[in-house]
């Protein structure tokens, strides 16, 4: 799910901040990588009740601005403040660390300046990227909770009837080929279709105020 979010982030933020040297042909502008490689966990491995506490996410009143926010934005910040990590599975924080410092570090490179200046640049350090993989760790782990509360999974008539829809999605926001996405995103596709029906659930479950009406 978050790792969807992470490379948007990292395409966009590329765009923001274009090269100072022409790319030799060939070479992709958005190609980045971990300085450390460090491999994602599987969190629905993970005996996930050690992990986070779930809190109330059905039920609830929830006011939310249509202008700012979507119904599943609203109610995912509502379950994530109501849920209570007990500890976080430390490689999935590094990996997320990693993966935000790479981006950093492309940036620098290709803008011929330092890392560290790119920071300064972006108003931000080190301490906010830990804290940031913090908050992606813990995203993961109430949306695992989650699943396993209500039994939530893809069948293969989801995977079936909405491919063809994500991949569309996929082209449109993120900027690749169609072939591309088809040959070597299927698990991010099928990850963020996972978390769509998930958050479908939750507005299932909710109420919602339009505070604009």
């Amino acid at each position: 799910m978050k790792r969807i979010l992470l490379l948007l982030l990292s395409v966009l933020m590329l765009m923001s901040f274009p090269s100072c040297k022409k790319e030799e042909e060939g070479e992709s502008e958005t190609t980045y990588a971990p300085s450390e490689d460090i491999e994602p966990m599987d969190i629905s491995s993970l005996e996930i009740s050690e992990y986070v506490k779930l809190g109330q996410y059905g039920g609830l009143e929830i006011s939310y601005s249509p202008s700012e926010e979507t119904r599943g934005e609203a109610v995912w910040k509502r379950v994530a403040e109501n849920s209570e990590i007990l500890k976080y599975p430390e490689q999935q924080v590094k990996y997320y660390f990693n993966q935000l410092k790479a981006k950093y570090e492309y940036i620098a490179k290709n803008r011929n300046d330092t890392y560290a200046n790119i920071l300064l640049m972006l108003e931000t350090d080190e301490e906010e990227m830990m804290a940031e993989a913090k908050s992606l760790t813990a995203d993961d782990l109430v949306f695992y909770a989650l699943l396993d509360a209500e039994n939530i999974e893809l069948t293969d008539t989801d995977k079936e009837n909405n491919f063809d829809r994500y991949v569309s999605k996929f082209v449109t926001d993120y900027g690749y080929g169609e072939e591309y996405v088809r040959s070597n995103m299927s698990d991010e596709i099928y990850e963020t279709m996972l978390y769509d029906k998930t958050l479908e659930k939750l507005i299932s479950l909710n109420e919602f105020i339009n505070a604009e009406a």
